[in-house]
């Protein structure tokens, strides 16, 4: 099974790609940039996979410790993925 993590630090807006158990692949991306670069982060990820959405069977989202705006815009991001 194929599925994505996401989570932001208080630094970097992170994702990864996961295949079973194991990480496939990774991205991040400076906090002040999330909003505006995390589909373009996760599009990356699935097109380098040749994967679609869904292909995915599920979105993980670490809720935190992490700045409100920022985890506010990793959960809407899975939110609308979903």
């Amino acid at each position: 099974i194929y599925y994505l993590a996401l989570q932001n630090t208080y630094d970097f807006f992170q994702c990864a790609l996961f295949k079973d158990d194991a990480q496939i692949d990774f991205a991040q991306v400076h906090k002040k940039d999330a909003a505006a670069q995390a589909l373009v982060l996760i599009s990356g990820l699935l097109k380098n996979h040749t994967l679609q959405l869904r292909d995915l069977s599920y979105i993980a989202v670490n809720q935190g410790p992490a700045p409100f705006t920022t985890l506010r815009v990793v959960i809407a991001t899975a939110n609308g993925l979903g």
